[in-house]
């Protein structure tokens, strides 16, 4: 079998002779008519004449560039009960990001009468609110 190929993978061996005999031996295979997929009756309806619908108003006159309506308007497409605003400027001043960044904000506790520590208080709350360690309290 590996002789058949080579080491592309392309076949090597003589052509089969075989499609073109089998063609000429096949039977042609059967092709239904539409009358016998459908019956008689769907095969003069569809074989009949086919009518085309004329519109009721067919004009030929020339519509100016300006006078063309591409997308319906707000009021057809909401309806009259509603009130539509189109601003053509930005409510939204351009000194404002759209998407602010998020601010963290610092808040300080102080208790009266605390006992006295070995360190100091102010120095433990940047630890905690800089760096994440935690105070320890004895």
């Amino acid at each position: 079998m590996d002789d058949l190929y080579d080491e592309f993978g392309n076949y090597i061996g003589e052509p089969a002779d075989s499609d073109e005999e089998g063609q000429h031996n096949e039977a042609r295979p059967h092709t239904f008519s539409f009358s016998e997929a459908f019956g008689e009756e769907e095969y003069e309806e569809h074989n009949g004449p086919q009518l085309m619908e004329a519109d009721e108003h067919v004009s030929n006159a020339v519509i100016l560039h300006e006078d063309k309506q591409y997308y319906p308007s707000a009021q057809q497409v909401y309806g009259a009960d509603v009130e539509t605003l189109v601003q053509e400027e930005d409510m939204q001043p351009l000194s404002e990001p759209i998407i602010a960044p998020v601010l963290q904000k610092k808040f300080a506790f102080e208790e009266a009468e605390l006992p006295p520590n070995a360190y100091k208080t102010e120095q433990a709350r940047y630890w905690k609110s800089n760096f994440g360690i935690p105070m320890c309290t004895f």
